[in-house]
């Protein structure tokens, strides 16, 4: 019989982070860490004005 895993940070269903440390206040668990790019940004849509098509 397999044992679950443990967490040592239990969800209650409150997830608020602390803005002085970035933690969830309902169970402590620390931000994660910001994932990589994988798709270039899109390019921003033209200026009020301008014609979307080139010349």
């Amino acid at each position: 019989m397999d044992s679950p895993e443990y967490d040592p940070y239990p969800c209650i269903g409150i997830c608020t982070t602390d803005p002085e440390t970035g933690c969830c206040l309902g169970c402590g668990r620390p931000p994660l860490p910001a994932p990589e790019a994988s798709v270039p940004p899109l390019p921003a849509p033209p200026a009020a004005g301008q014609d979307e098509t080139p010349a």
